[in-house]
């Protein structure tokens, strides 16, 4: 039996959203952040927000 194909594109796009929400969520959950956490949480909502629309606005 073959398996279907792997959409790589839509893997990626829900990695890097799972990463923007994430880091979105980290702060409502954990308040009072140290300054290294807000930095963390910040780059990476960056990093999923630019990588999402990345994938997404690359074409097949």
């Amino acid at each position: 039996m073959n398996q279907a194909p792997v959409d790589r594109r839509l893997r990626m796009q829900i990695i890097f959203a799972f990463m923007l929400i994430f880091s979105i969520l980290l702060f409502f959950v954990r308040p009072d952040p140290t300054r290294g956490q807000v930095i963390f949480r910040v780059a990476m909502a960056i990093m999923g927000l630019v990588g999402f629309a990345v994938v997404s606005a690359r074409k097949r």
